[in-house]
């Protein structure tokens, strides 16, 4: 199944039911007003193949098991930070569980707060096309060697991060 709620008004908290839907494919919340942290349970959605949240208001960090998501081929948490809000957009670390997900094309958390170093381990995701972690200023360190790993890495940005 598919959830496609893209482009609405709608806002509050993450609808919690979702967590329950195992089989659900598609998670399509972007473009709303949705603000809080995810649930943890959003693990639990294992069948889900595209996550969207982009340009929301969510914050707080990503579950730290998100790789127990192993169908993933998109995650789109991008633009969840309104310059100069600290209290907007996802922060914490990038879990370095994302290195688990084989099947992952796309991945863009620019826009955010997210903090500490890029995972060496997402230089083992062989399909990744996208990486875009641009304009999360607290982010630093130096491009893992692991990343020149990703033979099918057409776009990479790191564009007003700390990240040398």
């Amino acid at each position: 199944g598919e959830i496609m709620l893209r482009g609405n008004s709608f806002d509050g908290q993450f609808p919690a039911s979702v967590i329950n839907l195992e089989n659900l494919l598609v998670l399509d919340l972007a473009e709303n007003l949705f603000k809080g942290q995810l649930p943890e349970g959003i693990v639990n959605l294992k069948s889900l193949l595209i996550l969207d949240l982009s340009r929301n208001f969510f914050g707080g960090n990503l579950p730290a098991n998100i790789g127990v998501m192993t169908e993933l081929i998109e995650i789109r948490l991008n633009t969840n930070a309104l310059l100069g809000n600290p209290f907007m957009g996802f922060s914490g670390p990038i879990p370095a569980s994302l290195g688990l997900l084989d099947q992952l094309v796309r991945l863009e958390l620019h826009e955010n707060l997210f903090t500490g170093t890029l995972p060496m381990q997402l230089g083992f995701l062989n399909n990744l096309e996208i990486y875009d972690v641009a304009y999360n200023a607290a982010l630093e360190g130096f491009v893992p060697d692991t990343y020149s790993n990703l033979a099918n890495l057409k776009e990479f940005y790191i564009t007003g991060t700390n990240i040398e």
